[in-house]
């Protein structure tokens, strides 16, 4: 195996994730628009999921909000634009609430359009109160409704049915008749899933109801855009938490789905996945291959560690020359909600933010916003909706003896390893317990059976101002 080769693995493995979370049928939508989303590797991703543990959610307020503010500390920091994440230290919430706290409309609603703005958001929302376990003080939030509720249920059952059909797909090597007889024989029960899922979201989720409701709350058509910024802005002032943790920033309720996503042996939603060199997937179109042309040439190579000693810490890397590399494990997507993120404003025309230009949050797809960040600023032109877990991986090879050498001092590093965007070792940067994971070479196989983030899944933020202000 060459960089080439190794680069190639690293953009199969980024396109399958894509692919998997934007994957359509001819009858079948797909949840998330190819042209909106960016997905972003994860190349720490150790994670300690027990700090998560019954987490306090809008559909969960009597829950623990330590947990629930470690969930928002580690899943609601943005990280740029390009394919592997670096997070920018940014929060969600404090980002969004700055937009919102500077917006201004630009026309008046009518009567009309309040009343069935109102009504809408009757439809879609409820109160919810928390109680702050050091002061005793009561918060007053905002969760979904509960019609709102079994809506992202089922939209989240539809959207991993068709997830699993498309990782399935790309487990095998259809060049081979047997291979594709294996896909075949699993195609009926893959394809009766994705229409359960469908007609279950439709007739049990009422899609139809909250959609017409949705797209009202979107439409540059009605003018209630100063509602929507009015109410958000009082809603992130009255739902804001209070640091529990010293040193900690203003937070807001996060929900997860599924919401037992801490609990690896009960969680639903998990598929087997498997790579292999010699039958790599790759998409002409990858966001990764346009990266790697520019940023190839500082690619270290798949195998990689670190080392602490005396308060510092070296990495080092190691390029793979063996071959038949095969990554098989399970893999999840954890879907993050924000009921208190209005992202209806960004679809509005008719505001803008006072002294900044049109644009100004984001330029509205990844080419415009790449070539803003060269000259100016984009405030929030991502927000990560869902993240992407791993676990059971097992990594196996016909290695060379300096690919096995390499890999022994990997596994045994005091900072950790690295295979791809895999990580393992290492103390979790997120968790409060400061768990490791931990990872083992033997007999020719890497396994790293615990869990961990490989990716972030993005969505691109509408050109947002519509106005200069």
């Amino acid at each position: 195996m060459d960089k080439a080769q190794e680069l190639k693995v690293m953009q199969a493995f980024y396109d399958r994730i894509f692919e998997m979370v934007t994957y359509s049928t001819g009858n079948s939508p797909a949840v998330n628009d190819p042209s909106k989303t960016l997905v972003q590797l994860v190349t720490d991703g150790s994670i300690n999921l027990s700090d998560f543990k019954n987490m306090a959610s809008p559909n969960n307020p009597a829950g623990d909000l330590t947990s629930a503010e470690a969930f928002y500390d580690r899943f609601n920091i943005t990280g740029g634009i390009t394919p592997v994440y670096t997070p920018s230290g940014n929060a969600v919430g404090k980002l969004f609430k700055e937009i919102v706290d500077g917006a201004d409309a630009t026309v008046e609603p009518s009567k009309k359009d309040i009343a069935e703005y109102k009504n809408a958001m009757k439809f879609l929302h409820s109160e919810v109160k928390t109680t702050d376990p050091l002061t005793g003080k009561s918060k007053i939030s905002q969760g979904p409704s509960p019609t709102y509720t079994e809506y992202l249920k089922y939209q989240k059952d539809y959207a991993d049915a068709l997830a699993n059909y498309r990782a399935t797909f790309l487990n095998y090597d259809l060049s081979k008749p047997k291979q594709q007889e294996k896909f075949e024989a699993k195609v009926p029960i893959l394809e009766n899933a994705i229409q359960t899922a469908w007609e279950n979201w439709n007739n049990l989720g009422a899609k139809s109801e909250v959609e017409e409701v949705l797209a009202f709350l979107a439409s540059s058509d009605n003018n209630i855009v100063a509602n929507v910024i009015n109410d958000t802005k009082s809603l992130m002032a009255s739902s804001q938490q209070e640091a529990l943790v010293p040193g900690g920033g203003p937070w807001w309720l996060t929900s997860a789905s599924p919401s037992n996503f801490y609990d690896s042996n009960k969680a639903e939603g998990w598929m087997s996945f498997s790579l292999n060199s010699n039958y790599l997937h790759t998409s002409d179109s990858s966001y990764m291959a346009q990266y790697q042309e520019s940023a190839g040439s500082s690619f270290l190579g798949l195998i990689g560690w670190s080392e602490k000693s005396a308060g510092k810490t070296t990495h080092k890397s190691h390029h793979m020359q063996g071959n038949n590399l095969s990554i098989t494990g399970q893999m999840m997507t954890v879907t993050i909600e924000r009921p208190w993120y209005s992202s209806s404003l960004f679809n509005l025309n008719d505001w803008k933010l006072l002294g900044q230009p049109k644009g100004w949050v984001s330029e509205g797809n990844l080419k415009a916003i790449s070539q803003a960040l060269t000259k100016g600023h984009q405030e929030m032109p991502v927000v990560p909706t869902a993240f992407v877990i791993v676990k059971d991986l097992s990594i196996t090879a016909n290695w060379t003896t300096q690919d096995s050498d390499a890999m022994s001092t990997a596994v045994s590093a005091s900072g950790g390893c690295n295979f791809g965007p895999f990580h393992s070792g290492g103390s979790s940067s997120s968790s409060s317990s400061h768990s490791t994971s931990t990872s083992t070479f033997s007999g020719g196989t890497l396994s790293m059976p615990d869990p961990q983030i490989v990716a972030f899944v993005n969505h691109i933020t509408p050109l947002s101002p519509p106005e200069a202000g």
